[in-house]
């Protein structure tokens, strides 16, 4: 029962975004409703962030991935493609300067 419990409160309330009082509150809110004892109320509330912050992390990783994919799709460089470019840049300009002073 209390599986069932904390699986539709992952779904129900889109559990990535849930801030520590929400988990918080929807933790009493079932302990009351369910007479819980003390101890598996903390337990159900212990749960419920480490499911929070795996469930925040799992997104964060797809969102990333997400983004990546996207701007390799687009051809926009990234920041350390931008890095080599000024780099070959500055070496480019002085190559061109020590030309420049030999002539």
């Amino acid at each position: 029962m209390i599986e069932f419990l904390k699986k539709s409160a992952f779904l129900g309330l889109g559990f990535a975004a849930i801030t520590k009082e929400k988990i918080e509150e929807l933790s009493k809110k079932i302990i009351d409703e369910k007479n819980l004892s003390e101890d598996e109320g903390r337990k159900l509330a212990d749960e419920l962030h480490r499911e929070a912050e795996i469930a925040k992390k799992s997104i964060e990783s797809l969102v990333e991935e997400f983004v990546k994919k996207s701007l390799v799709k687009l051809d926009i460089p990234s920041i350390s493609d931008m890095k080599k470019f000024e780099l070959r840049i500055r070496k480019l300009e002085e190559l061109s300067k020590n030309l420049n002073k030999e002539n």
